[in-house]
């Protein structure tokens, strides 16, 4: 019988559950079922998963990564030039983060101007200013005049990243605790780190840039990636995770290891959703990773910045890829698909189908 490393709970089907090694938030499908019970999962599946997988939201909306449970989040994101904030979903088409309502006062009149992103918003709007201010208001005549406004953002919008902290790497922790069980159902050779976890303390994590590379990543490729290598000789057990190609952790899983010699490399490309095999170019020494302290490194952030642009340009190609041939079929499906079988295309037809284009595929651009 299983047992819970966390609660030493024996897992039965009662409170069994699937327990995502990488989180499936995040695209991971690396999963198990005898790793920790129900309540555990729940536990921390609402605090230091969410947090990261919050954090690393950027990535799942830019790749528009798929999850088994769920949808991929809006990200929002800043207009320099005016303070505005915008929500951008996986298809890159930015709306306004909150509805603006100005009410400017003209002498013994007042005029007011709403910005809503939807119909059903500026209704609620409407009948809430009805409520409170101005009974006088027609609520359906305010609606019928209502104008639908597309605005280009000739700048690019700006995203502030922060990954990281007491709040999210302890996620970090569990998930390289999960890999190491469920390669070898060892959880003494772990148990300060399982203490260290129960306690949500990160001590053990430390984010990294690393200068050589695990593997090759060819250019067609975001990877979540989990090394693992323990030594009884030196009596140290590491793990490095790598998420979406960009974001590296090193986690010291423990530093009094009695546990067999162990050395495993688990990639999982996120965008063709499968398991590959790559040979290791580079191990970090025992030394260098249990002497590592971010706070006193000097992380080279061009490497990441490289890592990043990587992910961006593959995240607007996929974009283009798969949303601008949908606003295409999109346009045809209601156009030219709904005439009649051997319609000859008039002129007219053609303007139809140039409109519907330009509507559908706009939000793109």
């Amino acid at each position: 019988m299983d047992k819970c490393y966390l609660c030493e709970t024996e897992i039965n089907d009662k409170n069994k559950t699937i327990e995502h090694i990488v989180l499936n938030s995040i695209g991971g499908r690396l999963k198990s079922s005898k790793l920790i019970c129900k309540n555990c999962n729940s536990k921390f599946g609402n605090t230091i998963d969410s947090n990261l997988s919050k954090q690393l939201e950027f990535f799942a909306n830019c790749l528009d990564i798929k999850r088994e449970r769920g949808v991929v989040q809006e990200i929002e994101m800043l207009r320099e030039t005016t303070g505005e904030k915008y929500k951008v979903n996986s298809k890159g088409i930015p709306k306004p983060s909150k509805p603006i309502v100005k009410e400017i006062t003209k002498g013994s009149t007042t005029e007011i101007e709403i910005k809503a992103r939807s119909k059903k918003e500026l209704a609620g709007i409407l009948k809430g200013l009805k409520g409170k201010k101005y009974p006088n208001i027609n609520v359906e005549q305010f609606i019928e005049k209502a104008e639908i406004l597309r605005e280009r953002i000739s700048e690019p919008l700006k995203i502030t990243l922060t990954i990281g902290g007491k709040e999210s790497m302890p996620a970090i922790l569990k998930m390289a605790i999960n890999f190491y069980v469920e390669e070898t159902e060892d959880i003494e050779s772990i148990r300060n780190a399982i203490e260290d976890l129960k306690r949500n303390s990160a001590d053990k994590v430390e984010p990294i840039i690393l200068n050589e590379p695990l593997f090759t990543l060819n250019d067609d490729e975001i990877t979540h990636s989990i090394f693992i290598n323990g030594s009884s000789k030196e009596k140290k057990l590491y793990v490095i995770i790598e998420l979406y190609s960009v974001v590296q952790f090193i986690v010291k899983l423990s530093d009094n290891y009695n546990g067999d010699n162990i050395q495993d490399l688990y990639i999982y490309d996120v965008l063709k959703k499968l398991e590959i095999s790559r040979e290791i170019l580079s191990v970090p020494s025992f030394d260098f990773i249990f002497g590592f302290k971010y706070a006193l490194s000097e992380p080279d952030f061009s490497i990441m910045q490289r890592k990043i642009e990587h992910v961006v340009k593959i995240g607007l190609k996929r974009k283009n890829k798969l949303y601008i041939s949908e606003a295409i079929k999109k346009s045809f499906a209601s156009t030219w698909e709904k005439l009649p079988k051997g319609h000859l295309i008039t002129e007219e037809d053609i303007d139809q189908l140039l409109d519907e284009l330009e509507k559908n595929i706009y939000p793109y651009i």
